[in-house]
């Protein structure tokens, strides 16, 4: 069957790239081989903004932080209606901990150049430094260890695993197609994509949105035609604990430090995490990633030892050589759009990334010159 473009690759990059196909009203084929959000998309922590933190990355992951972010907040008044799927966006402060002064001096707004207010929404601006004792009064059970924090006020939190799944609904509801399958080739004749063959037969298209996370890469190999193409993307493993609280409250507050965060959910456990480890494409939880969360975590909020971890889990996110997103038409192979790349922060991005990526898919791709940095043939 032939469609105006399809899609492989059920997380968050997948299915916004669907949905916003979709609501454009192009035909599209989503090719995943397990279901939306089985992977990274579905285990992820799943905070907005709460990762600003001195020192800034790029000021173009930046401004697409900014832009994700923007359109998060435009899809909560329409996606949970056209899905009819409540994905738990809400808001809630954050609080960044410093252990002592070198952090202070890192984190506390007043010595830091690189924050600026334009990179938040006008109505979020609620930032400012809390001693210890004043902190302590939002949430008593952190720390004495920690001697100050940035309060990040208006924060968002969203459940991912269930966000990707709103997106894949709307998308199908709006006329998509879901094709249960694994991909053995994307097709290439005369340097122009044609289709893609899996292993239940092959599906026509002009356009191939490559959103397979740190598998995409691999995904190319598969067939004599793609194997050239160089799409430099590979796998991070992050691994998060799940506490159970039994009888103690939920946190009001998100919490940040160093690498590691620590936020109550819906869900009623407390997810703490998290890992960066270049372990392949081993996605199986490890004692080492188990133990270095609970220290971490127990050291800003002594009272996790007494309480049991219910589960634990791990993840591959996809990561470049340069930090960057990979969000265009890969050279050599036209038609053919790579869509991944975001890393630690692909909640954050996977909306804009879905956006740009179905705008290369159909030849509108007009914003994809303000994130012309995103493009595979930074790599050629």
């Amino acid at each position: 069957m032939n469609y105006d473009a399809i899609v492989i690759g059920g997380g968050i990059s997948g299915c916004a790239t669907a949905y916003f196909l979709s609501a454009a009203g192009h035909s599209v084929a989503l090719v995943e081989k397990d279901s939306p959000a089985a992977h990274a998309s579905g285990f992820a922590f799943g905070s907005l903004h709460t990762r600003f933190q001195p020192p800034a990355s790029s000021p173009l992951i930046e401004q697409a932080r900014a832009d994700g972010i923007d359109i998060h907040h435009e899809l909560a008044k329409s996606l949970p209606e056209e899905s009819g799927i409540d994905y738990h966006f809400h808001e809630k402060a954050g609080l960044v901990l410093a252990f002592d002064e070198s952090e202070v001096a890192q984190i506390k707004p007043s010595g830091v150049a690189a924050f600026k207010r334009d990179q938040w929404p006008e109505d979020r601006p609620d930032v400012r430094w809390l001693a210890y004792g004043e902190l302590s009064h939002i949430e008593a059970r952190i720390s004495t260890d920690v001697i100050g924090a940035l309060y990040l006020g208006g924060m968002t939190e969203i459940a991912p695993d269930e966000f990707t799944q709103a997106l894949w609904v709307a998308a199908e509801r709006n006329g998509a197609v879901m094709v249960n399958a694994e991909v053995e080739e994307v097709i290439v004749v005369g340097g122009a994509v044609t289709g893609v063959a899996t292993n239940e037969g092959e599906i026509s298209s002009s356009s191939v949105v490559l959103a397979a996370g740190p598998w995409s890469a691999s995904i190319l190999k598969r067939g004599d035609s793609t194997s050239h193409l160089k799409l430099p993307v590979s796998p991070l493993k992050g691994e998060i604990l799940r506490y159970d609280l039994g009888d103690e409250p939920p946190m009001p507050v998100s919490l940040w430090w160093g690498t590691d965060y620590a936020s109550s959910k819906p869900t009623g456990f407390l997810h703490a995490g998290t890992t960066h480890t270049a372990s392949g494409f081993d996605e199986e939880p490890s004692n080492a990633g188990r133990e270095k969360i609970r220290r971490s975590a127990e050291r800003a909020l002594p009272f996790l030892a007494n309480m049991e971890i219910a589960t634990q889990t791990a993840c591959l996110r996809p990561t470049t050589p340069d930090g960057l997103p990979i969000v265009g038409e890969i050279p050599g192979a036209r038609g053919l759009v790579a869509a991944t790349g975001a890393g630690p922060i692909g909640i954050e991005l996977g909306p804009l990334i879905g956006k740009l990526a179905s705008g290369f898919a159909t030849g509108q791709s007009e914003n994809g010159l303000k994130y012309r940095g995103f493009s595979p043939a930074r790599f050629a």
